[in-house]
């Protein structure tokens, strides 16, 4: 086990002669690395204040961030970096993990991405949301229009969720999108009052559809729309459909698993009420 030639957490401040006068500088001892204290401490510090008070004002703070386990590190990952590592680590479904990357690459890298982590604040994510809602959309003929409080809310999740990891990892000791009374991410109230109105049909309309599709259009895949009209299965569960899933006698159909869209011809596994059975 390695000797400590210092102690962590003894810090001193000096003086020091320039051509400006006399400034100060603070110097602290903290862990080589924070999770194997043993490793032994290295010396790090800053230099150019103008009064004692403020470098030892400053030393406090690095206590403090001593005390909370922040790494000390010259420079912080940028948002950008540490959201391709952040997302590379996650277990999720691969969907899920293209959604994540989607979202990063459109509505989070392009104006946060050459920010370090530690320079991250509230009013700057929130005017980044209010970018968004203003001119966020990146999709092919609506570029710069405005993007929806569903999304606008699902990016502050990713951020959220990836600022908790950079506090956990010890690159930040707050995490700014948690501070609701000035990040104010889209309300469920007003995503549900954003969305337009989704018309359906009616009975005697999806009725009248089907009659057509097998009688006058004879289409081949008639059982397939007759099988979505009267379950409510998701598209992509009709399509991962194979004959074991279909019980002809009992006339029941069992959802195990639905297409992948991450990945051409893949499947993934559903797990569904009452073992995955639909009647």
């Amino acid at each position: 086990m390695a000797r400590r030639s210092r102690r962590a957490g003894k810090g001193s401040i000096t003086s020091y002669k320039t051509n400006a006068g006399i400034r100060w500088r603070y110097q602290l001892w903290v862990p080589i690395d924070p999770e194997q204290p043993d490793n032994g401490d290295r010396q790090t510090g800053k230099a150019g204040f103008a009064t004692a008070e403020d470098a030892d004002n400053a030393l406090t703070d690095a206590k403090n961030q001593l005390k909370n386990r922040i790494k000390f590190v010259r420079t912080a990952p940028t948002i950008a970096a540490y959201a391709d590592q952040w997302i590379a680590g996650l277990q999720l479904e691969a969907s899920t993990i293209a959604g994540y990357k989607r979202l990063a690459n459109n509505h989070v890298k392009p104006e946060l991405g050459t920010l370090a982590l530690d320079k991250v604040t509230a009013t700057r994510l929130a005017a980044h949301y209010k970018h968004l809602r203003a001119e966020g959309r990146k999709d092919a003929g609506h570029v710069g229009e405005p993007l929806s409080a569903n999304t606008v809310n699902k990016v502050h999740v990713l951020i959220g969720a990836m600022l908790d990891a950079a506090k956990d990892d010890g690159y930040i000791a707050v995490n700014p999108a948690r501070k609701a009374g000035i990040v104010k991410a889209p309300t469920g109230r007003q995503i549900k009052a954003a969305k337009p109105e989704m018309l359906t049909w009616t009975r005697e309309q999806l009725a009248a559809f089907l009659a057509w599709n097998r009688n006058e259009l004879e289409d081949d895949y008639y059982p397939l729309w007759h099988l979505i009209a009267y379950t409510g299965m998701r598209r992509s569960e009709a399509l991962a459909l194979r004959w074991a899933d279909i019980d002809q006698a009992s006339g029941r159909v069992s959802i195990r698993r639905a297409l992948d869209t991450t990945a051409r011809g893949t499947v993934k596994l559903r797990v569904c009420p009452e073992n995955g059975v639909i009647g």
